[in-house]
């Protein structure tokens, strides 16, 4: 979560907050044909009215 920390504190003074945060994994398969799993961070980013 401190990546959204940081975008928190960046964004608040530029009319931005943010919404949902998904923290997640996928299983994706490499060019040697092995399969590795690589982690996901989906950040929602809101403009205020």
């Amino acid at each position: 979560m401190d990546v959204a920390q940081i975008i928190a504190r960046k964004t608040e003074n530029a009319g931005y907050s943010i919404g949902e945060i998904k923290i997640g994994s996928e299983s994706l398969e490499s060019q040697d044909g092995r399969t590795r799993n690589v982690s996901t961070i989906e950040i929602e980013v809101k403009r205020n009215s």
